[in-house]
Formats: structure tokens, C-alpha cells, sequence
């Protein structure tokens, strides 16, 4: 799994793709704390899809 984070902008945007390149998710979050919780959150529900199919 590759996660691709831009930082640049507000809001930062996050895609997620699987090991061969397919694009599985993407979203836009705020700066906030709140935005960077649901961020790890959802990078952490990513993460066992992958790893527990």
C-alpha cells in the first residue's frame, strides 16, 4: 500500500493506492485536529483491508 499526502494546500489531500498502483481511496482533509484523526483513522481502516483481506 503507498500513501501519497499533499501537504502544500489547505485542504491536504490523501490517496491511497494498493501495490499495483490502483488508486483504492482518496479525500480531501482540514487542518485540524479533528481532520487529522479521522485522517489516521482511516488510513489505519486502509491498512487492515490490506493486510487482513
Amino acid at each position: 500500500m503507498f500513501i501519497g499526502w499533499d501537504w502544500s494546500t489547505e485542504p491536504h489531500d490523501v490517496t491511497v493506492m494498493d501495490d499495483a498502483g490502483k488508486r483504492i481511496d482518496r479525500w480531501e482533509l482540514a487542518h485540524t485536529e479533528e481532520g487529522f484523526a479521522k485522517t489516521l483513522a482511516r488510513l489505519g481502516s486502509a491498512a487492515s483491508r490490506q493486510i487482513c483481506p
